[in-house]
């Protein structure tokens, strides 16, 4: 979303972010939402996206799994 808000000054167009897209998306299936990212650290950065959007009080729950995506599938031990 940080990059959006960078590019929304450049051009008269709407502009949204995968973020910002996701969460607006997730938003119209309940009322609250989880992310879950591959990144271990996927809380610190989302959190104040989702913040800067005004929908905190609608997030359930931010979490790392630190699974990269081609691993998903895969049985882990």
């Amino acid at each position: 979303m940080i990059r959006a808000r960078a590019k929304r000054e450049l051009v008269d167009v709407p502009v949204t972010g995968p973020a910002e897209a996701s969460v607006s998306l997730a938003m119209q299936f309940g009322h609250r939402f989880a992310i879950v990212t591959i990144f271990d650290n996927g809380a610190s950065w989302t959190e104040p996206q989702v913040r800067a959007m005004g929908v905190e009080s609608r997030l359930a729950a931010a979490v790392g799994v630190a699974i990269p995506v081609l691993e998903m599938e895969q049985d882990r031990p």
